[in-house]
């Protein structure tokens, strides 16, 4: 059996909304200078301490896109296909603004998370100073994580203070579980482990968001590029799907996400998940187990906007 009670939880943690959160400035938009990201995307295995062991798998990454989106207001996207080598080039208004990264499929689903890789860190946030040629980004659809070596010209970023709420990004502890022989992460079978994430959330539209979240529990892994949208305090995040092998069988949850922060959106209020066909119910980082009937709520101990 396979748990993925994690990854819902994680989803609702993207799931945040409050009218009074910051960013109400009513400045003139500033002129953002551009930069050009260029770089190869190449298929592989990413490790990091989300993922305990390589996957090899042989895939293409022809006609995948690069896409990017700042942390500004109103927000700067945008996107660039690959060639037959994988080669792409994007330019974006971001130069000395945060951003993150995605990269999708032809078709414009998401297929990894973009992480920037320094000698001593790693992150899914970054300020470029100039024109960057990342080099080779290596791209792992089976656990959505991409790497790229971070440029001379960059600088890994957090939030800004000017960032208008959700946007940002945010750090999570989900809650307990215990390791048993369905855990990927090498844990001691029988050990109580608690199941964090991080939670990267930018606007990409009026009313409409795309996040992306990586898990470390029981089962770790990523999503990326997943849409949301902000209405009347709330920030609603699905219905996704999650696939899980119990035994012999296979299921989709469906999975949908709604959270509400404090009102200096540094916290949250209220968090809640809701997934179907499942099993069991749990609680903490194992939310949904194994395949059936039940509809399954879950919530987070806490998470911070950093």
């Amino acid at each position: 059996m396979r748990r993925e009670g994690g990854l819902a939880v994680i989803a609702l943690c993207a799931a945040l909304a409050s009218t009074a959160c910051g960013g109400g400035s009513s400045a003139p938009a500033k002129t953002v200078g551009n930069v050009t990201i260029t770089g190869t995307l190449a298929a592989g295995s990413v490790q990091s301490a989300l993922v305990p062991a390589a996957r090899p798998r042989v895939i293409s990454v022809a006609n995948d896109q690069l896409y990017c989106v700042t942390f500004s207001s109103p927000p700067a996207s945008g996107t660039a296909t690959a060639d037959s080598s994988g080669n792409v080039s994007l330019t974006l208004a971001a130069l000395d603004v945060p951003f993150g990264c995605f990269i999708l499929d032809s078709g414009g689903s998401g297929v990894a998370t973009l992480f920037f890789s320094s000698s001593s860190a790693s992150g899914e946030t970054v300020t470029l100073s100039g024109d960057a040629d990342l080099g080779t980004i290596t791209v792992d659809p089976l656990t959505g994580l991409a790497s790229a070596t971070l440029p001379q010209s960059g600088a890994l970023a957090t939030t800004p203070s000017s960032a208008a709420c959700p946007v940002g990004t945010w750090s999570v502890t989900i809650g307990e579980y215990t390791c048993d022989s369905s855990c990927t992460n090498g844990c001691e079978v029988g050990s109580t482990q608690t199941g964090t994430s991080t939670v990267w959330i930018a606007q990409s539209g009026p009313g409409q968001y795309t996040a992306s979240f990586t898990h470390i529990g029981c089962n770790s892994g990523s999503h990326s590029d997943v849409p949301g949208t902000f209405a009347s305090g709330t920030f609603v995040l699905g219905p996704f799907a999650e696939q899980e092998v119990d035994q012999d069988v296979t299921c989709t949850h469906s999975v949908t996400a709604s959270v509400t922060t404090n009102s200096a959106c540094t916290s949250t209020t209220t968090a809640t998940s809701t997934w179907t066909n499942c099993g069991t119910c749990g609680s903490g980082d194992n939310v949904c187990s194994g395949c059936g009937t039940q509809t399954c709520t879950g919530s987070i101990e806490s998470m911070t906007r950093q």
